[in-house]
């Protein structure tokens, strides 16, 4: 169980640009057949490498989806995220299911690790579906991160890939270029949420992630998460051919950690050790 001592250096609310879409995420993505199952593929794996009784660190917790799946395996979860809104509704759902005393979520910028005291140490850390995409430095955060997970402990990683086919195929076919190939830059790319707060993602590559990892962590393996199965844009179509995403999901399961398909898809999820 983790400490309520535990001291957070900042007490104000952020402004997020996920404020903007925390009440619509889970409808958008939690819930829909495409986001499920790309979660389901990210559980598949995080649930052979953490173990219950460990001690989590969730970094850009969202919603508190996975969170609350790792208290329901008998972790212990330390989660935060930037957006207020979001850990607002991340408690919500912790409280409602009876595991408050399991999780604890904070309203914390990832860049703002390094200042954080907590006087804790982790079994294992974790960070889902593009939360790092957001961040510019990723260096710093392996240095920063490295402070608080235990040599040998494992860190499982899945940000937004560079390569995405499915991307390809539905802007191209659109004769939209500018999108079809948006993640290319390696510099990133401005965007925004419901054309209010503009914001910097960034699509580093699985070598150019495996580079800020070390020397802090040593890669073991990675996989596509999302090659076969689609991004959430093609819903409406998912929706109206389920058995189509079921024959996709399989495929992912059987091709993914595959070399070359490895390197593409929505997503990409890497496993870490702390040296």
């Amino acid at each position: 169980m983790i400490s309520d001592h535990t001291h957070m250096p900042y007490s104000k609310t952020f402004d997020s640009p996920f404020d903007l879409i925390a009440a619509d995420y889970d409808r958008m993505f939690t819930s829909s057949y495409t986001g499920k199952a790309q979660r389901a593929a990210v559980w598949q794996e995080i649930d052979r490498i953490f173990q219950p009784g460990q001690r989590v660190l969730e970094m850009n917790c969202g919603t508190g989806v996975d969170a609350l799946h790792f208290a329901k395996r008998g972790l212990s979860v330390f989660a935060f995220d930037q957006s207020g809104r979001m850990t607002d509704l991340a408690r919500s759902r912790v409280i409602q299911a009876g595991c408050g005393q399991q999780v604890h979520v904070h309203q914390m910028a990832i860049e703002d690790m390094a200042q954080w005291d907590m006087g804790l140490q982790f079994d294992a850390a974790f960070s889902n579906f593009g939360g790092l995409n957001c961040v510019s430095n990723l260096s710093q955060v392996a240095r920063d991160l490295a402070r608080f997970v235990k040599p040998g402990s494992p860190v499982v990683l899945c940000l937004m890939n560079r390569f995405c086919p499915w991307e390809w195929a539905f802007y191209l076919g659109q004769l939209n270029f500018k999108k079809a190939f948006r993640r290319f830059p390696k510099s990133g790319i401005t965007t925004q949420f419901k054309n209010q707060t503009t914001f910097r993602l960034h699509y580093p590559g699985v070598r150019e992630l495996i580079r800020c990892m070390d020397p802090h962590f040593q890669y073991v393996w990675h996989k596509a998460v999302g090659l076969t199965v689609p991004p959430t844009y093609l819903e409406n179509w998912v929706e109206q051919h389920p058995r189509i995403l079921r024959i996709a999901q399989s495929l992912d399961n059987s091709i993914s950690r595959w070399p070359v398909f490895r390197n593409l898809g929505d997503h990409c999820l890497a496993h870490f050790i702390r040296r």
